[in-house]
């Protein structure tokens, strides 16, 4: 309980705020472990994983963040609420206060493993939750936390999680819960997750396989859910210079920033429809806003914009699409009609 005060509450954190308002002792015990994550774990992920991206506390508050803007009107107790459309809503799909603290729980621990490494992060999280649980005393509960986390990066896990798992005398939205947490992490990334300046950054990445994922997560300027028109919005900023340039992977393979973006829309596209119909309940995705704005910048540093433009992705049937289908469902994103406009 001691930590409590060091939680901002504010309209981004709604997750937070309403377990506090609904239960003060899961609110603490909350706290008192993701104090414990900040100061035991996350330092050391980032001094294991200095060239990652953020993997601790800017990743987790990005995280609740989305899902707060996901769920809103679910987490919070209807007959309390002032918000006509929040109390319009169907109670059966409302978030339980062990569906907010479950959920709470796994998205602080669902990158712990990568103290490790990242190889296999996701499956071993309940060798880092065994060592630091000291809020939740039930087998069952801590169990069910772990399945949620775990599915974060594997599908294995994922389609093993329950709809609903009975502890005791309350019910975990197991799946849902996992495919919020799922999704999320996958949308919830822009410049601000990288957290190595720009000097070192050029001094000490360039030339190595970690530089194209810095490329990426600069070029994102937001990612945002949409309730308005029912999409995640994301949108890139990319310098011209870098665009079509070849970057190393870690397979030895090489690949331009632009295909790199291009292949993790289609993820993020792919993980929409694996996802999606398990949150549906709370709210519904029915597509991704693109927009692409490329630029070039002088020796001023001014940037001047050569070409812009949103694309909408829509569905697929399946999960799982290559990227030849990707490009073939829309061609805006192939390199040709690109180099064509800048």
């Amino acid at each position: 309980m001691d930590h409590i005060k060091e939680i901002k509450q504010d309209e981004n954190r709604i997750l937070v705020r309403e377990l506090e308002l609904r239960n003060i002792t899961l609110y603490g015990k909350f706290c008192d472990f993701y104090s414990k994550m900040k100061s035991e774990v996350y330092p050391f992920i980032r001094d294991k994983n200095q060239w990652y991206n953020d993997h601790g506390e800017i990743h987790v508050e990005a995280i609740i963040k989305t899902i707060s803007d996901m769920i809103r009107g679910y987490c919070i107790e209807v007959s309390s609420s002032k918000d006509t459309e929040i109390r319009d809503i169907d109670t059966e799909y409302l978030l339980s206060t062990y569906d907010l603290f479950s959920l709470l729980i796994s998205i602080v621990i669902h990158d712990a493993y990568m103290i490790q490494g990242r190889k296999k992060h996701g499956a071993n999280v309940v060798n880092i939750f065994s060592k630091l649980n000291n809020c939740i005393e039930d087998e069952e509960l801590s169990s069910s936390i772990i399945k949620i986390a775990r599915a974060h990066s594997d599908k294995m896990h994922f389609h093993k999680c329950k709809n609903l798992v009975k502890i005791n005398d309350f019910i975990i939205q197991e799946k849902s819960l996992a495919s919020l947490l799922r999704f999320a992490d996958e949308i919830s990334e822009d410049k601000n997750r990288g957290i190595i300046g720009n000097d070192l950054f050029e001094k000490e990445i360039v030339g190595t396989d970690h530089e194209i994922y810095w490329r990426h997560t600069h070029a994102i300027q937001s990612s945002i859910y949409n309730s308005g028109r029912r999409s995640i919005d994301i949108y890139y900023r990319i310098n011209k210079e870098f665009a079509f340039v070849d970057f190393k992977l870690d397979t030895d393979e090489t690949i331009t920033l632009f295909e790199f973006i291009v292949n993790r829309i289609n993820k993020v596209n792919d993980e929409r429809i694996l996802c999606a119909p398990f949150f549906s309940q709370y709210c519904i995705i029915d597509s991704l806003y693109i927009t692409l704005e490329f630029y070039e910048q002088n020796d001023d540093g001014f940037r001047e914009t050569l070409f812009s433009e949103e694309i909408e992705v829509c569905s697929y049937p399946n999960s799982g699409t290559s990227i030849e289908e990707f490009l073939n469902a829309f061609p805006k994103f192939k390199i040709k009609y690109i180099k064509d406009r800048i």
